[in-house]
């Protein structure tokens, strides 16, 4: 008896949607609906209980059923309202004019309309016929010209982007040809070839076919001088020795030589007997008819390789 309530409420509500339905008993114990909107929408399904548990979940059914109607497009009709039984009793009377009193009202509204058109054709006429007056032009008024500034032009210089490298930087004293020049400078290679040969006008560099070096140096030549300072052998330090004390510092000064140097020449002469050692001082051993002149000796000579 409940599977036959749920249908009956369900099919009044597809009637009312006026969408037709097919229905079918599941061997699970349930009823499956099957419907399809319109031609073009996919076929829907939905399962109830045969026996619910309470009228609600039939009425909740019904409200899923209705919103996928509404998915698929439809809307509810609402039936017209019918009008009460006295209304037309009841409604106010219109008055209805008799025909030949509407045509004579329509006579009249197009004799109107008639006087109108006429009396706006004369109106055009006339403005067409009425001679037209050429109006005076005014002066233009006279603007004096602005005087405008006009900014001089500034002259600036164009950086040559080649000009700040020093091309003898990036010659050596071995030959390289001048590709190899151009991309060690970051140059062009003709610009590279300009500066070489700039280089080369003022002597600094050579040139041998396609290959660039620098101009090798002279080797310095010693020419000897009547300078004190030039370094002497051992045979002749002997010679800056006096009678007078003089210093290590004051020895190397004057053979030119390091004090190191000096120390080793006084040294050697102390240990052949011909110079002698005081205090850090040297100075010629003097002989006996002279030993009055020597004063005692109160220091040690230092050993060789020591500074005086």
């Amino acid at each position: 008896m409940a599977r036959d309530e749920a249908l009956s409420l369900l099919s009044s509500e597809f009637k009312l949607w006026g969408v037709p339905f097919t229905h079918h008993d599941t061997p699970g114990g349930h009823i499956e609906l099957r419907w399809r909107a319109t031609p073009d929408k996919e076929w829907r399904q939905y399962f109830i209980a045969k026996t619910g548990s309470d009228h609600r979940g039939w009425l909740n059914a019904r409200s899923d059923i209705r919103r996928l109607f509404k998915q698929d497009g439809l809307s509810l009709k609402e039936p017209p309202k019918k009008q009460p039984l006295l209304h037309k009793a009841l409604s106010v009377p219109q008055h209805v004019e008799p025909h030949h009193d509407q045509l004579k009202m329509l006579r009249a509204e197009v004799a109107d309309l008639s006087a109108l058109v006429l009396e706006l054709t004369h109106r055009v006429e006339d403005v067409l016929t009425r001679p037209q007056h050429t109006a005076t032009a005014l002066p233009e008024a006279v603007v004096p010209p602005v005087a405008v500034e006009v900014a001089e032009p500034v002259l600036t210089k164009t950086k040559q982007p080649y000009r700040t490298v020093p091309a003898l930087d990036f010659v050596a004293e071995s030959w390289n040809s001048l590709e190899a020049l151009a991309k060690s400078m970051g140059v062009p290679a003709v610009i590279a070839k300009r500066k070489l040969y700039y280089l080369l006008q003022k002597g600094e560099v050579e040139t041998q076919g396609d290959r660039w070096r620098k101009v090798p140096k002279a080797p310095a030549v010693v020419t000897p001088t009547s300078n004190p300072l030039v370094p002497v052998p051992a045979a002749t330090a002997l010679d800056f020795f006096t009678a007078e004390w003089v210093t290590t510092e004051r020895l190397a000064e004057v053979m030119g030589i390091s004090q190191d140097k000096a120390y080793g020449r006084a040294y050697y002469w102390m240990t052949k007997g011909k110079v002698e050692f005081d205090r850090g001082r040297w100075r010629l051993k003097l002989t006996k008819p002279n030993l009055r002149l020597v004063k005692p000796d109160r220091g040690q000579p230092r050993r060789a390789g020591a500074r005086g």
